[in-house]
């Protein structure tokens, strides 16, 4: 199937080829996430980068191939959420700042000037 997918391009064989590793792909990429929407996201990642490095499979094991290129794409989205729930970590805290009274916003900016002066690392 997947040397018939080269040598022709025919969608037909691909479609083959995702009907063959659908499930094994899903299931590895949910066992990396515990979200069936991740999961699925993923699944789908991992077959529109296999069509397109189609051609740099070279022969071997192509379920193998295909389940590195599924690994791959679960760490890339896992460091992409990760990075992305940092950053709205630190906005819920500024947000947080706003609602106290203005005496209190105060104080704590003064702490962390303080702190900032007895710590370099810390700028």
């Amino acid at each position: 199937m997947v040397r018939r997918f080269q040598e022709t391009a025919d969608p037909a064989w691909f479609a083959e080829i995702f009907a063959r590793y659908r499930k094994k792909v899903y299931f590895a990429c949910r066992g990396f996430y515990s979200d069936g929407g991740a999961s699925e996201d993923a699944t789908q990642e991992t077959f529109l980068r296999a069509y397109e490095k189609m051609g740099q499979f070279s022969g071997g094991d192509f379920g193998g191939w295909l389940m590195r290129i599924a690994k791959n794409i679960c760490i890339d989205q896992w460091r992409k959420r990760r990075h992305e729930t940092e950053i709205a970590g630190r906005n819920l805290a500024r947000a947080g700042l706003r609602v106290l009274p203005w005496f209190q916003r105060m104080i704590y900016a003064f702490r962390r000037r303080e702190f900032g002066k007895r710590c370099s690392r810390c700028r």
